[in-house]
Protein backbone atom coordinates (compact mmCIF):
# COMPACT_ATOMS: atom_id res chain seq x y z
CA UNK A 1 0.00 0.00 0.00
CA UNK A 2 1.54 3.23 -1.19
CA UNK A 3 0.05 6.73 -1.28
CA UNK A 4 -1.51 9.36 0.94
CA UNK A 5 -1.13 8.21 4.59
CA UNK A 6 -4.83 8.72 5.38
CA UNK A 7 -5.86 6.62 2.37
CA UNK A 8 -3.28 3.92 3.20
CA UNK A 9 -4.56 3.64 6.78
CA UNK A 10 -8.19 3.58 5.61
CA UNK A 11 -7.39 0.85 3.06
CA UNK A 12 -5.53 -1.18 5.70
CA UNK A 13 -8.51 -0.92 8.09
CA UNK A 14 -10.89 -2.08 5.35
CA UNK A 15 -8.59 -5.04 4.59
CA UNK A 16 -8.42 -6.04 8.28
CA UNK A 17 -12.21 -5.80 8.55
CA UNK A 18 -12.58 -7.91 5.39
CA UNK A 19 -10.21 -10.52 6.91
CA UNK A 20 -12.22 -10.57 10.16
CA UNK A 21 -15.46 -11.07 8.21
CA UNK A 22 -13.78 -13.80 6.16
CA UNK A 23 -12.75 -15.52 9.41
CA UNK A 24 -16.29 -15.38 10.78
CA UNK A 25 -17.76 -16.75 7.55
CA UNK A 26 -15.22 -19.49 6.77
CA UNK A 27 -13.53 -20.24 10.09
CA UNK A 28 -10.11 -19.25 8.68
CA UNK A 29 -8.60 -15.84 8.18
CA UNK A 30 -5.45 -14.28 6.82
CA UNK A 31 -5.08 -12.67 10.25
CA UNK A 32 -4.40 -16.12 11.78
CA UNK A 33 -1.47 -16.85 9.43
CA UNK A 34 1.66 -14.74 10.00
CA UNK A 35 2.76 -13.05 6.78
CA UNK A 36 -0.42 -13.96 4.85
CA UNK A 37 -1.82 -11.41 2.41
CA UNK A 38 -4.91 -9.55 3.53
CA UNK A 39 -7.98 -9.80 1.29
CA UNK A 40 -8.20 -7.35 -1.60
CA UNK A 41 -11.30 -5.44 -2.52
CA UNK A 42 -12.41 -2.61 -4.72
CA UNK A 43 -11.79 0.62 -2.89
CA UNK A 44 -14.47 3.28 -3.28
CA UNK A 45 -13.86 5.88 -5.95
CA UNK A 46 -12.27 9.08 -4.64
CA UNK A 47 -14.52 12.08 -4.33
CA UNK A 48 -14.39 14.46 -7.23
CA UNK A 49 -16.03 17.32 -5.30
CA UNK A 50 -13.67 19.62 -3.43
CA UNK A 51 -14.40 21.88 -0.49
CA UNK A 52 -12.28 24.97 -1.15
CA UNK A 53 -13.19 27.07 1.87
CA UNK A 54 -15.82 27.98 4.45
CA UNK A 55 -16.57 31.36 6.02
CA UNK A 56 -18.98 32.23 8.81
CA UNK A 57 -20.43 35.75 8.64
CA UNK A 58 -22.50 37.78 11.07
CA UNK A 59 -24.21 40.96 9.90
CA UNK A 60 -20.86 42.78 9.82
CA UNK A 61 -18.71 40.29 7.85
CA UNK A 62 -16.54 37.25 8.58
CA UNK A 63 -16.62 36.37 12.29
CA UNK A 64 -16.29 33.64 14.88
CA UNK A 65 -18.25 35.61 17.50
CA UNK A 66 -21.99 36.25 17.28
CA UNK A 67 -24.81 37.70 19.32
CA UNK A 68 -28.21 36.08 19.58
CA UNK A 69 -29.63 38.74 17.23
CA UNK A 70 -26.97 38.31 14.53
CA UNK A 71 -27.71 36.60 11.27
CA UNK A 72 -25.55 33.60 10.39
CA UNK A 73 -24.30 33.17 6.86
CA UNK A 74 -22.30 30.05 6.01
CA UNK A 75 -20.45 30.52 2.71
CA UNK A 76 -19.05 27.33 1.18
CA UNK A 77 -16.69 27.54 -1.80
CA UNK A 78 -16.63 24.35 -3.86
CA UNK A 79 -15.33 22.76 -7.04
CA UNK A 80 -17.53 20.06 -8.53
CA UNK A 81 -16.21 20.28 -12.08
CA UNK A 82 -16.01 16.48 -12.47
CA UNK A 83 -18.84 15.50 -10.11
CA UNK A 84 -22.24 14.23 -11.21
CA UNK A 85 -24.60 15.56 -8.57
CA UNK A 86 -23.55 17.33 -5.36
CA UNK A 87 -25.34 18.56 -2.29
CA UNK A 88 -24.16 20.66 0.64
CA UNK A 89 -25.10 20.03 4.24
CA UNK A 90 -24.65 22.44 7.17
CA UNK A 91 -25.01 21.28 10.76
CA UNK A 92 -24.84 23.37 13.93
CA UNK A 93 -23.62 21.36 16.91
CA UNK A 94 -23.53 22.47 20.56
CA UNK A 95 -20.68 21.98 23.06
CA UNK A 96 -22.13 18.60 24.13
CA UNK A 97 -22.00 17.34 20.49
CA UNK A 98 -25.78 17.54 20.06
CA UNK A 99 -27.09 18.65 16.71
CA UNK A 100 -29.23 21.77 17.10
CA UNK A 101 -29.80 22.46 13.40
CA UNK A 102 -29.22 20.74 10.08
CA UNK A 103 -30.10 21.63 6.51
CA UNK A 104 -29.08 20.32 3.10
CA UNK A 105 -29.31 21.78 -0.38
CA UNK A 106 -28.72 20.26 -3.80
CA UNK A 107 -26.31 22.24 -5.93
CA UNK A 108 -27.61 22.34 -9.51
CA UNK A 109 -25.43 20.31 -11.90
CA UNK A 110 -24.84 23.42 -14.02
CA UNK A 111 -22.83 24.94 -11.13
CA UNK A 112 -19.45 23.25 -11.47
CA UNK A 113 -17.70 25.62 -9.07
CA UNK A 114 -18.70 28.57 -6.97
CA UNK A 115 -20.14 29.41 -3.57
CA UNK A 116 -23.26 28.01 -1.94
CA UNK A 117 -24.60 30.02 1.01
CA UNK A 118 -26.91 29.12 3.86
CA UNK A 119 -28.39 32.19 5.53
CA UNK A 120 -30.30 32.38 8.79
CA UNK A 121 -31.88 35.77 9.41
CA UNK A 122 -31.39 35.47 13.18
CA UNK A 123 -29.09 33.01 14.95
CA UNK A 124 -31.41 32.49 17.94
CA UNK A 125 -28.95 30.39 19.95
CA UNK A 126 -28.16 30.73 23.64
CA UNK A 127 -24.71 31.80 24.74
CA UNK A 128 -21.93 29.23 24.44
CA UNK A 129 -19.61 27.53 22.01
CA UNK A 130 -20.94 25.84 18.89
CA UNK A 131 -19.53 24.21 15.79
CA UNK A 132 -20.65 24.45 12.19
CA UNK A 133 -19.91 21.27 10.27
CA UNK A 134 -20.07 21.65 6.49
CA UNK A 135 -20.17 18.55 4.27
CA UNK A 136 -20.25 18.16 0.51
CA UNK A 137 -21.78 14.92 -0.73
CA UNK A 138 -21.54 13.37 -4.17
CA UNK A 139 -24.24 11.16 -5.64
CA UNK A 140 -23.45 7.46 -5.38
CA UNK A 141 -20.49 7.87 -3.00
CA UNK A 142 -21.13 7.30 0.71
CA UNK A 143 -18.16 9.39 1.84
CA UNK A 144 -18.24 13.16 2.08
CA UNK A 145 -15.73 15.96 2.39
CA UNK A 146 -16.27 17.80 5.66
CA UNK A 147 -14.94 20.78 7.51
CA UNK A 148 -15.66 22.03 11.06
CA UNK A 149 -15.71 25.64 12.24
CA UNK A 150 -16.16 26.66 15.90
CA UNK A 151 -17.92 29.88 16.89
CA UNK A 152 -19.24 31.49 20.06
CA UNK A 153 -22.45 33.25 20.92
CA UNK A 154 -22.07 36.08 23.43
CA UNK A 155 -24.03 36.17 26.68
CA UNK A 156 -27.57 37.47 26.30
CA UNK A 157 -30.77 37.76 28.34
CA UNK A 158 -32.82 34.64 28.91
CA UNK A 159 -31.99 30.99 29.51
CA UNK A 160 -31.91 27.85 27.39
CA UNK A 161 -30.26 26.62 24.22
CA UNK A 162 -32.50 28.61 21.86
CA UNK A 163 -33.24 32.32 21.83
CA UNK A 164 -36.06 32.63 19.31
CA UNK A 165 -37.30 36.09 18.54
CA UNK A 166 -40.34 36.63 20.74
CA UNK A 167 -42.71 39.30 21.99
CA UNK A 168 -44.32 39.63 25.39
CA UNK A 169 -47.57 41.56 25.50
CA UNK A 170 -49.44 42.52 28.65
CA UNK A 171 -52.92 43.94 28.31
CA UNK A 172 -54.90 45.21 31.25
CA UNK A 173 -58.62 44.85 31.54
CA UNK A 174 -60.62 48.05 31.74
CA UNK A 175 -60.70 49.17 35.36
CA UNK A 176 -57.62 47.20 36.49
CA UNK A 177 -55.05 49.57 34.98
CA UNK A 178 -53.85 52.55 36.99
CA UNK A 179 -56.06 54.82 34.86
CA UNK A 180 -59.57 54.17 33.66
CA UNK A 181 -58.60 53.25 30.08
CA UNK A 182 -57.03 49.92 28.99
CA UNK A 183 -53.25 49.88 28.52
CA UNK A 184 -50.89 47.51 26.81
CA UNK A 185 -47.15 47.13 27.15
CA UNK A 186 -45.01 45.27 24.62
CA UNK A 187 -41.40 44.21 24.68
CA UNK A 188 -39.57 42.45 21.89
CA UNK A 189 -36.49 40.36 22.48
Amino acid sequence: MIGDPKQVVAEYRRAVLAAEVEGQNTGTSALAVPGADLPTFNAPAPLSVKLLGVELHNGRGPSKTFTVEDPLKVLVRFDASTAKSVWAEVEVIDAESRGVFSAAHTIPATYKSGTVMLEMARLSLGDGTYTVRVSLHEEGIPAAVSSVHPFTVAVSDGRGALRPQHTWTVKSEAGSAPSTEAKSISATA
